[in-house]
């Protein structure tokens, strides 16, 4: 992989903000035998993925916890990786509009600066437990936008109990005060904006299409039994396009790391079944 940090000023945050892209090589990179103007084709546009990171973490947890970019290198897809600053992804006020930030405004900039496809067959997203949350619903929220999603740990109903074991109880109290201090910020929009069941039901309403998602889960997360069995049951009543993946594993790195692989192997499936 090629990796480049770029610091670049969001209008939807209103300050310069880091993100870290990782790109595959290109087929000829290391061949001798190619000429160098024609090894570097500048026609040439990646499929690409959106990794959104967990609570209390940021866009280096991704390269510096797991060897995703050698993951991505194997199936020939750039990764961005931006900082979701703790916002849960979403648009809690009008200076911070992450949300917009995220499904918007980055992939213009991408798109602009480096060799990264602009079709929306070619776009995906996907997260980690606050990421896996923001990436479902900014894919359902902008269906047009992204061929599938990813979630790994999300957290699909913000209003449910975390399920944090009692050693966590700190932990547990953070991540709960930046979820209500986040959704009361959001207070602005509606429901149906930030909700992701409310998303989802209302595209089924309108006969919106979807982008498929896989929802991956460790079966020893404190979370899984509150979040996964709640989600799949409203999934198989709307008849969601959701795909179910459980696995032994906790809320953690050691899960996200084989997980990782999976979704960046469907990925590498539906950018080529188009």
């Amino acid at each position: 992989m090629s990796s480049v940090n770029l610091n670049f000023y969001a209008n939807s945050l209103h300050f310069r903000t880091e993100v870290r892209v990782a790109l595959p090589e290109y087929p000829d990179q290391r061949n001798p035998d190619v000429p160098r103007n024609q090894a570097f084709d500048p026609t040439r546009k990646f499929p690409v993925v959106y990794l959104l990171h967990g609570f209390t973490g940021d866009y280096s947890d991704w390269s510096g916890m797991l060897p995703i970019e050698n993951f991505a290198n194997k199936y020939g897809m750039a990764l961005v990786m931006p900082h979701g600053y703790n916002t849960w992804y979403l648009n809690i006020s009008e200076q911070m509009q992450m949300e917009t930030y995220i499904a918007e405004e980055l992939p213009a900039a991408m798109e602009a600066m480096l060799p990264i496809s602009s079709l929306p067959e070619n776009r995906f997203i996907a997260g980690l437990s606050m990421g896996g949350t923001g990436a479902m619903r900014i894919a359902w929220k902008y269906p047009e936008r992204y061929r599938a999603v990813a979630s790994m740990s999300g957290l699909p109903d913000l209003t449910l109990p975390l399920g944090e074991p009692e050693d966590r109880a700190a932990y547990e109290a953070l991540v709960a005060g930046s979820i209500s201090d986040c959704l009361s910020s959001a207070s602005a929009f509606s429901q149906s904006e930030t909700s992701i069941p409310a998303i989802a039901a209302d595209a089924v309403e309108k006969g919106i299409k979807l982008p498929p998602l896989l929802f991956m889960y460790g079966r020893q997360d404190p979370r899984f039994d509150i979040q996964f069995h709640s989600f799949r049951q409203f999934a198989e009543k709307h008849h969601l396009p959701v795909r179910f993946s459980t696995a032994e594993g906790n809320h953690d790195f050691g899960y996200w790391e084989p997980s990782s692989r999976e979704f960046l192997s469907w990925f590498h499936e539906l950018s080529y079944s188009h």
